[in-house]
């Protein structure tokens, strides 16, 4: 079964804090990635380049390239958990097309593009659910205070991924470029909201 409403979104964020316990004791070379992998470095889509050249400029000021990395599952939104029924609980994760080599901080931002929304075509990011996820992940995996800038820009930086996807196969999709901004023009906001999260 998949998580439902049922199941709080902090066993959510507990569950993915627990896959990078473990993900980060595998010995992986941090040069090599699965073919495919579309790392945060290499987000540099041609429809937003101001937003992808900040976005660059501040992942490296926030020392992104010496941070620790681990196996990130890359997509751990509620449609891929799987829960125990019974006790709905979440048991395990699902669908690891994305997985690649990155920040653990960074897999946080990637489970909010969905899980931080009150509806799948929503624009914005819903202040208790960030709070939720993130929570239940700093309860297993505790937060320093260079996570909670992290978080907001591995966001946008997940919608710049996103829009290289988009052009990579000729596409264009006008809901994931509001979006896109949104999260460029809210990020004082999402520092916030993480930061209540995790003190």
């Amino acid at each position: 079964m998949r998580l439902d409403d049922d199941v709080p979104l902090e066993s959510a964020g507990a569950l993915l804090a627990r896959f990078h316990v473990n993900s980060t004791s595998l010995a992986v070379s941090p040069s090599v990635q699965r073919p495919g992998a579309l790392p945060m470095e290499a987000c540099r889509p041609r429809s937003h380049q101001q937003i992808a050249e900040d976005f660059q400029r501040e992942l490296a000021d926030l020392g992104h390239q010496c941070v620790t990395r681990c196996v990130v599952h890359g997509d751990c939104t509620v449609a891929n958990i799987l829960v125990d029924e019974r006790a709905k609980s979440p048991t395990g994760l699902i669908d690891f097309t994305l997985a690649h080599l990155g920040p653990p901080e960074s897999d946080i931002s990637f489970g909010l593009w969905v899980n931080g929304r009150t509806e799948r075509t929503a624009l914005t990011l819903d202040a208790d659910r960030i709070r939720k996820f993130v929570a239940g992940y700093h309860r297993i995996r505790p937060l320093s205070g260079w996570a909670v800038r992290a978080i907001p820009l591995y966001l946008v930086g997940r919608g710049l991924q996103m829009q290289v996807r988009l052009e990579q196969a000729g596409a264009w999709d006008q809901i994931q470029v509001n979006r896109l901004e949104w999260l460029s023009t809210h990020r004082s906001w999402l520092e916030q909201v993480v930061a209540s999260a995790v003190h």
